[in-house]
């Protein structure tokens, strides 16, 4: 799988690397007046998403469709990485605490 660059050509557009390779295959099939798309699981697993994720569509400058799941408006990168921390922590478990005293430095590390 090479990965190739796509350059943006308009305002709007982003940079972005996409693989040759598909790394699995969905169906369109009828739903109601619409076409649903059907995604593998491994797919969903590898991606990180779930049934009932919004998904944004978007097209490459290539014609290649993209999907990626709803970014939530209004949030700066540093806001997301703190939701994400606190989502991260709130699954600390009391039996994960109390391995701080099992480190070690190493390399460059200073602990104080």
């Amino acid at each position: 799988m090479e990965p190739r660059e796509i350059k943006p050509s308009n305002k709007g557009v982003e940079q972005m690397t996409v693989l040759d390779a598909p790394i699995g295959r969905g169906t369109l099939g009828k739903w109601g007046n619409s076409v649903g798309i059907r995604i593998p699981s491994e797919v969903l697993k590898v991606a990180h998403l779930a049934e009932g994720t919004t998904l944004d569509f978007y097209l490459s400058t290539d014609g290649a469709i993209v999907l990626r799941p709803k970014r939530e408006s209004g949030l700066s990168e540093q806001e997301r990485l703190r939701a994400l921390y606190l989502e991260l922590a709130a699954q600390v478990t009391p039996d994960m605490e109390g391995h701080e005293e099992d480190w070690e430095p190493m390399g460059d590390e200073i602990f104080e």
